[in-house]
């Protein structure tokens, strides 16, 4: 009982660390409990998307689809603070530099400037347009907000996992949880991720299971060259990516 006990422990300390819903006072933090949660990420996204499909439900009651479509976006940014928005949005910021120094420089700037603002409003289109086709043909759209949050959640670890973090000096929990994740934790994430995806919709499994290692590998390459590893917000932006990614693949298959 006290090791269940544990693991749900570590669950809410991924959920303190990537949400902003208030159940840190059930979380495990000592120095490897981020290494410890990260296992649950995946299930971090269930949640999240289990509220994005709610806010849909209940919202498409009283207005019409579109309007459901936003508020249950919304829903999502304000559950994670923005969290991976922001990330991807200092990313395309960076993208206005050359030299490697000047684009972490950029990132580290509280300030938003025009590739990010121009970025999240292309983004959000895409993730409106994208649920908007979705909610025509799709009976259960709840299965496809919690895929899709699921698998951007996952997508971090294997960044984590084969890169190195570029302030290692840094002592943030974004830095301890870049150097920590291991062989046994990657894969079980990976294993929890593969069976809420085939449980839910099996039928698209290997094709999602394509788009997202293609971001993946983008990522990896683009990060690596341009940065000579990962930050926390070439996290969040592969997150939003691989999110838009999966909305539209069901969009494009239920054309």
């Amino acid at each position: 009982m006290e090791k269940i006990s544990d693991e749900v422990g570590y669950f809410f300390t991924a959920m303190t660390f990537l949400t902003r819903i208030p159940v840190a006072r059930w979380s495990i933090n000592h120095e490897n409990s981020l290494l410890r949660s990260s296992v649950y990420f995946p299930l971090v996204g269930v949640c999240v998307g289990v509220i994005c499909g709610l806010t849909y439900s209940l919202a498409n009651i009283f207005y019409n689809e579109n309007v459901a479509i936003i508020l249950a976006i919304t829903a999502g940014i304000i559950s994670t603070g923005a969290f991976h928005e922001d990330g991807f949005a200092d990313v395309l910021d960076s993208m206005g530099a050359f030299d490697k120094d000047k684009k972490l420089q950029i990132m580290k700037d509280s300030r938003l400037g025009t590739y990010g603002v121009i970025g999240l409003i292309c983004l959000l289109l895409a993730k409106f347009f994208a649920l908007q086709i979705i909610s025509e043909t799709e009976r259960n759209i709840w299965v496809v907000f919690i895929i899709a949050h699921c698998l951007s959640r996952w997508s971090c670890l294997p960044l984590i996992y084969f890169n190195d973090y570029v302030s290692p000096n840094s002592k943030t929990g974004k830095d301890l949880i870049a150097n920590a994740i291991n062989d046994k934790r990657l894969t079980m994430a990976t294993l929890l991720t593969a069976l809420v995806v085939a449980l839910l919709n099996f039928d698209r499994f290997f094709i999602l299971a394509a788009a997202v290692m293609l971001v993946l590998l983008s990522a990896h390459y683009y990060f690596r060259r341009s940065f000579g590893g990962i930050t926390g917000d070439c996290l969040g932006a592969t997150n939003q990516i691989t999110e838009v990614i999966v909305f539209l693949v069901f969009a494009a298959l239920a054309r």
